[in-house]
């Protein structure tokens, strides 16, 4: 026997109804359909109307129904599936049965084989709704992962605007080969790159961590296979959906380095220290009337970043019949970063199409058609004449001003040689172009055939036509700023006999 910790109701509570409607009394008992043990609290309510009562500690109740007509009683528990009773001119309609939910069990999730309830799977699945999705803006599909899922590790190997993730399920498998999981795009296997991929059209993701739920892909999903299924139309609904947001970002924190009247000291301290060491007489870097006029100097990193602004504009049509469904999609987002002329751009198209030919038939179209484009600015960089934006403003001299007196770039660290040899990072940012532009084509074309009661044949191919062109440019007073003192700091002039 079943015990509730309830509160108390009226066997019968009425909600009024007209003085002048005739009515009859209906009784009844409610039980639960695991063991019949009667259910305290359920709702009971005449549909369409606010009448209602709740079933006391022994699960019974009275309604007064109306007379006329054929009412439709509707019952209601939590953790209990409802159900509707017709009165059908009874005073008693006896016992009603009410079978526990178990929502989390029934869910469907995507797997190697199509789809499975989760109560039928044996191995490790889990799944992220499109709910979970939407309540975070991302940048890109795999971002969607990060603290979501046990056993997943997602880390963000570049923090440009754009950059890549890499994704770990269980820990690194392999030592010499690849250890990146099997991405699977609305049935196509291979999808690589999510970068081009809308975070705004996923309906789910699944992952799966095991041999039982990737035997399908072979020794493909030996790191694991992410399942990401898209939106599709739901039949009787047409929508038009338009999702805008829009948001900022900026340097957590700085280095707290020397300004210039700071570095000059020190400077000297090191050329005084290196005199005294070597016996030498070299003159220091500065007086101390210089450094007296210097000022704070230039902050480099102030120099450099930015707030960076993001933005996201998504327009969806969907809809359909129960024989046709359909989803159009159109996104653009746009990312600036923190760092000068740093930043991502995505304009992506998406056509999802389902059509039911007959009872045992069914075809499906998903394509996708994305352009992103990336700009990159050299920040990661092991120093020396290779050195970047980033690591140059750490290392360039706050003595130095961004521009000279007639507005050119100071291209070169000094003084040389009591500093290290570096560009101006600003005119590195400023001036040097790396556009990455990459072109995507993502198409899937399935059909179905009902063979037998829960027996399907199903036969789909797919292409992925992937475009990428990347433009460089580096002026060469960038390259040579970055070079001993011995190389000019302008291109050698030539002349041509005529």
């Amino acid at each position: 026997m079943r015990k509730f910790t309830h509160l108390l109701l009226p066997a019968a509570v009425v909600i009024s109804v007209s003085a002048h409607a005739q009515t009859s009394q209906v009784t009844g008992t409610v039980l639960s359909a695991t063991d019949n043990s009667p259910l305290p609290g359920v709702s009971v309510v005449i549909k369409g109307t606010t009448t209602g009562a709740s079933t006391d500690p022994d699960g019974k109740f009275s309604l007064p129904v109306p007379a006329t007509g054929d009412p439709v009683l509707v019952f209601s528990f939590i953790g209990f599936e409802p159900q509707e009773v017709r009165v059908g001119g009874r005073s008693s309609i006896g016992s009603v049965k009410l079978g526990e939910k178990a929502t989390a069990l029934n869910d469907v999730v995507v797997v190697g084989y199509g789809t499975q309830r989760k109560r039928d799977i044996t191995g490790s699945v889990a799944s992220i709704s499109a709910e979970q999705v939407a309540e975070t803006p991302i940048t890109r599909a795999d971002q969607i992962l990060q603290g979501r899922v046990s056993g997943v590790q997602v880390t963000q190997t570049n923090s440009e605007p754009g950059g890549n993730v890499s994704i770990r399920i269980r820990g690194t498998n392999s030592i010499n080969s690849g250890n990146e999981p099997l991405f699977v795009v609305d049935g196509f296997p291979g999808a690589g790159d999510l970068n081009s991929i809308n975070p705004s059209d996923i309906e789910s993701i699944e992952v799966l961590k095991d041999a039982s739920a990737t035997a399908i892909y072979g020794s493909r999903g030996a790191n694991g296979v992410v399942i990401i299924t898209t939106k599709k139309g739901k039949a009787g609904r047409n929508a038009i959906n338009f999702e805008a947001y829009t948001g900022v970002s900026n340097v957590r924190k700085k280095y707290d380095l020397m300004n210039a009247p700071e570095f000059a000291r020190y400077l000297n301290d090191v050329q005084t220290l290196n005199n005294l060491e070597n016996k030498t007489t070299t003159p220091l870097p500065y007086t101390q009337q210089q450094i007296d006029a210097m000022g704070e100097g230039t902050d480099w990193q102030d120099e450099i970043f930015r707030q960076g602004r993001q933005s996201n504009y998504q327009l969806g049509f969907s809809g359909g019949t129960e024989d046709t469904r359909y989803n159009l999609s159109f996104n653009y987002f746009d990312q600036e970063g923190i760092i000068l002329n740093s930043g991502f751009k995505r304009g992506s198209v998406r056509l999802n199409l389902d059509r039911r030919v007959s009872n045992k038939i069914n075809v499906s179209f998903t394509s996708q058609l994305s352009r992103t484009q990336q700009r990159l600015t050299t920040v990661n960089t092991n120093g020396g004449s290779n050195g970047g934006v980033l690591l140059d403003a750490l290392r360039f001299s706050p003595i130095q001003p961004v521009r000279d007196a007639n507005g050119n770039y100071t291209f070169q660290n000094q003084p040389l040689p009591a500093v290290e040899i570096a560009g101006n990072p600003v005119a590195y940012a400023e001036s040097a172009k790396d556009n990455l532009t990459t072109t995507r084509a993502l198409i899937n074309v399935a059909g179905e055939y009902q063979l037998l009661e829960g027996l399907k044949l199903r036969i789909s191919g797919g292409t992925d036509l992937f475009a990428n062109q990347r433009n460089q440019f580096i002026p060469l007073r960038c390259m040579w700023a970055r070079t001993p003192t011995a190389r000019p700091l302008k291109p050698p002039t030539t002349t041509t006999a005529g």
